[in-house]
Parts: C-alpha cells; sequence; structure tokens
C-alpha cells in the first residue's frame, strides 16, 4: 500500500464561491475500512417488483450551436431556467433556455488554462458553472451564466477525474478506479470540501482483471451522486452502491439489485470490435443512481447484438409510504437524466437533425 501523500491547495475564490481542498491522494484508508469485504448485492425477487411505465409530459427540441446540430450527448443537466447539454461530438459546453434555445457556449475548447479539452460533467451553483475536463486531472474550470471564464478549482491529483458532485457547500470529485502505476488499490479517491478522502471501495473483480489484463479491469469509471451530506458511489460492475458522508465516514451501502441483473464475467481484453460489442451485451451495466428523499432510481443499460443498439432499464425502491416498494421499467430511448423520484428526461429521435429531449413521468410504484 502507498504512504500517505497530503497536498493542500487553495482554489481561487470567484463570485458566491469560495472553496478550499485539502487532497489527500492515499492508497489506503483506516484500517477496520479497508479490511471490510466488498459489499453483497441482494437480487430483489420478481414477485416483490412492480411493473413501472413512463407517461409523456413534454418535449424540447434543442437548437445548435455554431459548431453546427449538438452531436452526442455526454452530459444532460436540467436546471429551473433551461438546460446544460456538453456536446460530446463537438467537445464544447451549451446553455439552452426552457424552449430550448441556445443562450450561451459556456467556455471554449483548447489547451489554455482558460479552456476544455473533454468536458465531461457540468454543475451549476447561483451564477458560477463548473465543468470537469477529463484531460485536466487537477483543474475545474468554472465560469459565468454568460459562458465567459472566471477562475478554477485545483488540486494536485494523478487520476482521471470521472464524476462531479457540488453538495451544500463545496463539491465532492471522484477519479478513476484504475490502480496507480499497476499497484492494487483497493479505495476511490473522492474530493470534497470538508475532508479529501479514499472511503469507497472498489469492486475487487476490477482490482483482479487489471492485473490478469482483463476486460473488466478497464471499466474504471466511477460515478457519484449526493443527497444532503451523503455520497454514493456507483460503479459500472455492480449493482451495490457504498455510502459516505462527507468526512468520509463509511455508511451501510445499498445493496438492492433488480431481478433483471446479470453480472459481468471476465474475458480477456481486447480491441475487437466485435468481441468488445459480444462482452457488452453479456451482461447488465449500472450506469448511474439517483438517490430520493426515501429510496433511490437506478439506471442499467445492456448491448443488444440483434438490434445493435443499447438498452436502458429503470430500477426503483421507494418507502415513503412505510412499506418498500420496487419497480422496474424497460426504456427504449437513451436515458439522460433522472430528475426525481419519478420524473425522468429521455433522448427522442431527432427531428430535422435537431435533439429532442423528452420529459416523462414515472408511474407504477404508488408513489
Amino acid at each position: 500500500m502507498r504512504g500517505l501523500q497530503c497536498v493542500r491547495s487553495i482554489a481561487n475564490s470567484i463570485a458566491l464561491f469560495s472553496l478550499t481542498i485539502s487532497l489527500c491522494a492515499c492508497g489506503t484508508v483506516l484500517a477496520d475500512d479497508s479490511a471490510k469485504p466488498f459489499p453483497v448485492a441482494v437480487t430483489v425477487p420478481d414477485s416483490a417488483v412492480r411493473e413501472m411505465f413512463l407517461e409523456a409530459i413534454d418535449s424540447v427540441s434543442l437548437s445548435g450551436s455554431e459548431s453546427g446540430q449538438v452531436g452526442r450527448i455526454t452530459h444532460f443537466l436540467p436546471t429551473s431556467e433551461g438546460y446544460f447539454v456538453i456536446d460530446g461530438s463537438n467537445k464544447v459546453v451549451l446553455a439552452f433556455d426552457a424552449t430550448g434555445a441556445l443562450t450561451a457556449q459556456v467556455g471554449r475548447n483548447g489547451m489554455e488554462m482558460d479552456q476544455y479539452e473533454d468536458p465531461y460533467r457540468v454543475a451549476v451553483r447561483g451564477d458560477s458553472i463548473f465543468v470537469l475536463d477529463l484531460a485536466r486531472f487537477s483543474h475545474v474550470l468554472v465560469f459565468d451564466r454568460g459562458g465567459a471564464y472566471v477562475g478554477g478549482v485545483n488540486w494536485k491529483n494523478e487520476r482521471m477525474p470521472t464524476d462531479m458532485q457540488l453538495t451544500n457547500t463545496g463539491m465532492a470529485i471522484s477519479t478513476t478506479v484504475k490502480p496507480e502505476r499497476g499497484k492494487p488499490s483497493d479505495v476511490m479517491h473522492i474530493v470534497t470540501e470538508a475532508k479529501s478522502f479514499t472511503g469507497c471501495q472498489i469492486d475487487p473483480r476490477i482490482i483482479e482483471s487489471d492485473r490478469k489484463g482483463g476486460m473488466l479491469g478497464s471499466m474504471v469509471f466511477a460515478t457519484i451522486s449526493k443527497n444532503a451530506d451523503r455520497i454514493f458511489c456507483a460503479l459500472p460492475t455492480t449493482p451495490v452502491v457504498q455510502v459516505v458522508d462527507t468526512s468520509g465516514r463509511l455508511l451501510p451501502p445499498v445493496t438492492s439489485a433488480p431481478p433483471f441483473y446479470v453480472a459481468p464475467l471476465d474475458k480477456p481484453l481486447t480491441m475487437n470490435t466485435k468481441q468488445m460489442m459480444a462482452f457488452n451485451a453479456s451482461f447488465t451495466t449500472h450506469v448511474a443512481f439517483t438517490p430520493t428523499p426515501s429510496g433511490f432510481v437506478s439506471t442499467y443499460s445492456q448491448y443488444d447484438t440483434v438490434g445493435q443498439r443499447t438498452k436502458y432499464m429503470l430500477f426503483a425502491c421507494d418507502s415513503a409510504n412505510a412499506i418498500r416498494t420496487c419497480g422496474t421499467s424497460q426504456v427504449d430511448r437513451r436515458v439522460l437524466h433522472v430528475a426525481s423520484p419519478d420524473t425522468v428526461f429521455l433522448e427522442e429521435p431527432r427531428v430535422d437533425g435537431r435533439l429532442v429531449v423528452g420529459r416523462y413521468r414515472i408511474k407504477g410504484l404508488g408513489r
């Protein structure tokens, strides 16, 4: 295990937001945490799961940017004023109003300090827009509502960032779970405004696969979500969602797995497209986890080799009525964002090349 290395850095002061991050790029956590076995998923039986369905509410057509029509969406974020979209094809961050009209291009693509190369996540607080760039391991760019660069959050980091969430007073950032310099690592790094820690374990199958040169070893992108002072760590290889608070304390995990879940079986690493597609079709990928006040909504995907497309599934559990109810739903469109326990945004078929996003109500859990 690596020795403890802590580097302290101070973020720039910006409008309505000032953040100091102390990053501990640690290879271990407290002994009692690191010694804990990885949680085991518990499948919810079919008999205990309701069939959910989606009811269309409305849709919006998003206009193009100066680069042309919006390409593939990397990240979609609805707000009270409209929508933020990261266009992964053109590698730009775009802001739209509620009608779908483009209001601003946030920042520019490039290699300068005030530019991003590969934007991956966007978050908003007040008049500040935060952009996480996969090409910048130690810098989150901050822009104003007009799209102008106003500063950044910096820290020393050797791992690629994979997700970002704004918390009540700052932010939380997760990094890749891939072992560093070929050495096994059993925890993933999380940075918060209160403390920097490595509080969530890595699925041991990823570590073992990385040692052996397997396909699972490349599934290193962790995602995080938050609810109040809790941070939820999700991995694509397992339904288990680990939970920590902003001080790094490990809390009881979410272990519920949907009845449709198929666990991955590792295969030798290959660059053969056909074999990669067959591998992706052999198991269910945990794409995203959205905590709710009394439960959660998880998004899963699985590649369909016959239809040559990715299928999406929703799995939700709720205890709002003191009785835990769970439900599943097959979705024939790409899930872009789960906004609440009963609202989801889907990517619709394009109209005249324009991106269309539909808003749907999730029904069937009896809320």
